[in-house]
């Protein structure tokens, strides 16, 4: 130690930052030994004041999903939906090329490409007649804009939903960008996977509507039955008086400061199943829906996909006036005789009377019949004109539409004044609190589809751990006792050696906060395999050098000399290869390819250095002697 002070210090310093970083994940895996043997009610205790004994501790090495549980899901943000919402009065030759944009773009990575090859095939169209302020705008410059909204649009996804996840509470989440359009989101620890689904899919598009104006809601649904029945190839010329078998009685919440009252039923009750597939070919809408209150109808929970259909036709969405736009109820009504039922609203089309922008702050609480909502206020401008609203809109109903969903219709008692306001149809506490942290998060800029998902229960990722561990530990066994069996002294110098190089891994590991998997454990017993084989190219260079009669001390000079070109070519094409892997590999190949090199670069610290070091200071011999004393090598 006393020829190689500076080394020695650095070897030393590493060593001691090594423990240093590993110290808070070995004291949180005795804290977990600790918790686990405890009492249920003591648990709860030392759980409960645990968070501030732990804080200021450093953060320990995360596991991987596949070690601890959890929710791994892709999503794909839906910027052709953007573009669609985009456009200005499409007319028909838009639509017909907006369809197969749609169906080309639904597997490309690429939407724009697939935008500007198809709207601008034959050359004709002019692009800034849908989008873009100016008129004069060219196709080029309205694709360039476009491609930049929906660039941004997937960037600010990934940071709403990195904000509606730290709300939610996930300890150590993962959110990668994928491709163009797709994000990856690792949730350890998570198992609720339809809360999960609500959290990361709401788009959060909070808007205030009035219902639409009733005589016009109820010609509108006569005149695409009548559509509809003609298609069937009969007449439909029902009303919804003749139609009906039971008329729901509208029996409504009177609040004359708060505007949370929905209207709703006392009793409803769904058409009679008399003679139902005649009356559903005579009258496909009638049959199915009755009304139900104001601007309101109701149906079986079991016809709503076919209305869906029905309303999703592209024919008949062009016969349904602007005027009106229709939306399910976020609730399921309890009919008479059990069966479940849903509401559908007429609301007022166009631009809604006041969108969720102007929502400054929200926060969980119950009403007054001691159920779960959301309580809102607005900013300055958002109170203004929520005044305005319900002014002029007295003992009418306005519904509070989340992501075309209606949660609630209430009825306007009188004037509100102040911008306070409440969402209410949650079904539980979890519920709202939720919703408080998607409105707080914002509104996606674009819908988000779940693509992928995946949940690891905890037992399994016991399971994962266990196993592991046991190749790890057998791996570092069988290597250990091969090079004591081969190679004697030195074997024990290689051992020590590889100890110190695992240490130094998993400490880097937990350093840089990257996160350990299965992928990841095999890249660590990789290490070890890549460690062993520095070893072995060393110690036989060493013994070709004694073989030709030099001392030990010389042997090992000239053997790190000769040993070190073939550890630095083997290691550095290895590092190459981790970091293509790294570079474009996803989920545990990147697990995989980040573990890797770490290993390979502490190989070559421990190989280069911490081995030499050690037998340097073991092969100390007196030049006059000739002989070694202390490590052997077979």
């Amino acid at each position: 130690m006393r020829k190689h002070p500076v080394k020695w210090t650095a070897v030393v310093l590493v060593l001691l930052a090594s423990i240093g970083l590993l110290w808070p994940s070995v004291s949180a895996w005795l804290d977990s030994r600790k918790v686990a043997e405890m009492a249920p009610d003591a648990r709860a205790t030392y759980l409960a004041g645990r968070p501030a004994t732990a804080e200021g501790v450093g953060k320990p090495l995360k596991l991987g999903l596949d070690l601890q549980g959890g929710m791994h899901v892709v999503m794909e943000v839906n910027t052709i939906q953007m573009l669609e919402k985009l456009a200005r009065n499409p007319d028909d030759d838009f639509t017909t090329r907006f369809e197969q944009f749609r169906k080309d773009a639904a597997e490309s990575d690429d939407p724009m490409a697939d935008f500007r090859r198809v709207m601008l095939a034959d050359g004709k169209m002019r692009l800034s007649r849908y989008y873009g302020d100016r008129a004069s705008a060219s196709n080029d410059e309205i694709i360039s804009d476009l491609t930049t909204q929906t660039t941004d649009a997937v960037s600010r996804a990934i940071n709403i939903i990195r904000n509606r996840i730290d709300q939610f509470g996930v300890a150590e989440p993962s959110i990668v960008r994928q491709g163009a359009r797709r994000i990856a989101v690792e949730l350890p620890g998570v198992s609720d996977r339809d809360r999960v689904r609500k959290l990361l899919g709401a788009t959060a598009s909070l808007e205030f509507r009035l219902l639409a104006d009733p005589v016009a809601t109820n010609q509108t649904i006569e005149d695409l039955n009548r559509y509809l029945a003609a298609q069937a190839g009969v007449a439909g010329d029902a009303t919804f008086s003749s139609a009906a078998d039971s008329t729901a009685t509208d029996s409504t919440r009177s609040d004359s400061t708060r505007t949370d009252s929905t209207a709703v039923a006392a009793a409803p009750t769904a058409p009679k199943d008399t003679t139902r597939a005649n009356r559903i070919k005579q009258n496909p809408l009638l049959s199915v829906l009755q009304p139900y209150g104001r601007s309101s109808f109701i149906a079986k929970h079991s016809d709503r996909d076919q209305i869906n259909r029905y309303l999703r036709q592209s024919d008949v969405r062009n016969r349904i006036p602007a005027s009106v736009t229709f939306a399910w109820s976020s609730r399921t009504e309890t009919g008479q005789s059990g069966e479940e039922l849903n509401v559908l609203y007429a609301l007022r089309g166009g631009e809604p009377e006041l969108g969720g922008k102007v929502v400054e702050s929200a926060r969980e609480s119950f009403d007054e019949f001691n159920q779960p909502s959301v309580s809102m206020s607005m900013n300055s401008e958002g109170a203004s004109r929520w005044s305005e609203v319900t002014g002029a809109n007295v003992n009418k109903q306005i519904a509070v539409v989340l992501d075309s969903v209606v949660f609630s219709a209430p009825v306007v008692r009188s004037q509100i004044t102040g911008g306070n306001s409440s969402i209410d149809g949650m079904s539980n506490i979890n519920e709202a609190r939720d919703l408080v942290n998607v409105l707080k998060a914002g509104a996606l800029p674009a819908p988000v589809n779940v693509l992928e998902e995946r949940t690891v229960g905890a037992s399994l990722g016991a399971d994962s751990v266990r196993s592991g561990l046991w190749s790890f530990l057998l791996a570092l066994v069988v290597v250990a006792l091969f090079m004591v069996m081969y190679y004697r002294g030195a074997g024990w110098v290689a051992n020590l050696t590889l100890l110190f190089n695992l240490i130094i891994v998993m400490a880097v590991m937990a350093g840089l906060g990257a996160t350990l998997t299965l992928p990841g454990i095999a890249g660590v017993i990789l290490t070890i395999g890549m460690a062993v084989d520095a070893n072995v190219l060393i110690y036989e260079r060493i013994r070709e050098e004694q073989a030709v009669g030099r001392t030990r001390r010389a042997a090992v000079e000239a053997g790190f000399a000769r040993a070190a070109s073939a550890i630095w070519d083997g290691n550095l094409t290895t590092l190459l290869t981790a970091m293509v892997l790294a570079n474009f590999g996803v989920g545990p190949i990147k697990g995989f390819a980040v573990t890797l090199m770490i290993g390979i670069l502490t190989t070559l610290f421990c190989s280069l250095v911490v081995t030499r070091l050690l037998l340097e200071n073991l092969v100390e011999t007196p030049e006059a002697e000739g002989e070694g004393r202390g490590v052997s090598f077979g």
